[in-house]
């Protein structure tokens, strides 16, 4: 990837508020085949994501970031110039063959100051921790995961060796380099998350988040306290800056939690 050293990050003021209710988690209904039944087991995390259009595989990737270290720092698209800063793990959704395909699952793990963290691939068992389940008429899908996927996994940089791949700025899931590798490691779990969501061009660069600011916010608030049950929406605010597409364009967020 080349870097796109032009991506200007601009601040604004205004904040999303996410309407949010408590529920009790096996009132949330999960994609189907899910365990349970469908109802979301205690230990996953579920997020409902919405666009305005049918997605489009061909040109956008859907992306989840969070921030697991328990700062509670919402992790936003300006990635390259705060070398990657409050970015924990990342779901990337994408196509194959134009379909809605597997997810990827990243890692961001930091390496020397003013290098960019590397986003090194993990693995994880699919149908079992984690569900993937499209809309029906394509604006967007929902995802159920495990909370322990965040566990006992790498804390330093890749093998002795790997080359950082280059990335471009706002890339909330850049390419891994092939041959980095991550060392597990025993883990604790903070309660305290932070999340955004993004969609990202065939550049890897940023066209659309959760904030008021689209692609250059950095305004939005996305904290979740995952020890206890909710079952919350954020909402992008209306007048937002547009993303190109609305294929592109972030609608709301739901994510439900069961402890």
């Amino acid at each position: 990837m080349v870097r796109k050293l032009s991506f200007v990050v601009f601040a604004v003021v205004l904040m999303v508020i996410g309407c949010g209710r408590q529920v009790t988690p096996n009132k949330t209904t999960g994609p189907s085949g899910a365990p349970n039944g469908g109802s979301l087991p205690s230990g996953f995390v579920q997020i409902r994501f919405t666009t305005a259009a049918p997605m489009d595989f061909a040109n956008y990737r859907y992306v989840i970031v969070f921030n697991t270290s328990g700062n509670g720092q919402t992790p936003y698209a300006n990635a390259y110039l705060t070398n990657f800063l409050n970015y924990s793990f990342a779901f990337e959704v994408v196509g194959n063959n134009g379909a809605i395909g597997q997810p990827l699952f990243f890692q961001y793990i930091a390496q020397t100051a003013g290098v960019p963290a590397s986003a090194v691939p993990l693995q994880y068992v699919y149908g079992q921790q984690l569900f993937l389940v499209p809309r029906l008429d394509g604006m967007g899908f929902t995802l159920q995961f495990q909370r322990s996927m965040f566990l006992g996994l790498a804390t330093a940089p890749p093998s002795p060796g790997a080359t950082p791949t280059p990335v471009p700025s706002g890339s909330a899931a850049p390419t891994p380099t092939p041959g980095a590798t991550a060392t597990p490691t025993p883990g604790v779990l903070a309660s305290q998350w932070a999340f955004n969501c993004f969609v990202l061009n065939t550049s890897a660069s940023p066209v659309s988040s959760m904030g008021i600011g689209g692609a250059s916010d950095t305004s939005f608030i996305g904290k979740l306290d995952v020890s206890q049950p909710f079952d919350t929406t954020f909402v992008v605010p209306a007048g937002a800056v547009p993303a190109p597409t609305q294929a592109a364009q972030i609608v709301q967020v739901e994510i439900a939690n069961s402890p």
